[in-house]
Formats: structure tokens, sequence, C-alpha cells
């Protein structure tokens, strides 16, 4: 096998989970503003 598909689909997880926890931030912020 390879790492470098293992490296990729590690990247998307990584970078899926990291928008998923900006967008909880960003809409808490939104209800405190608002």
């Amino acid at each position: 096998f390879s790492f470098q598909i293992i490296g990729k689909i590690y990247y998307v997880i990584v970078r899926e989970k990291i928008s998923n926890y900006f967008a909880e931030i960003m809409y808490f912020h939104y209800i405190i503003i608002c």
C-alpha cells in the first residue's frame, strides 16, 4: 500500500473536521453578535 493515499485521506478528514470546527465557531459568534 502507498503512504501517499493514506496521506490524502487523512488530509481530507482533517480538513473537514477543521472546517466544521470553524463553522461552529462562526455560528456561535453569529448568535452572540446578533
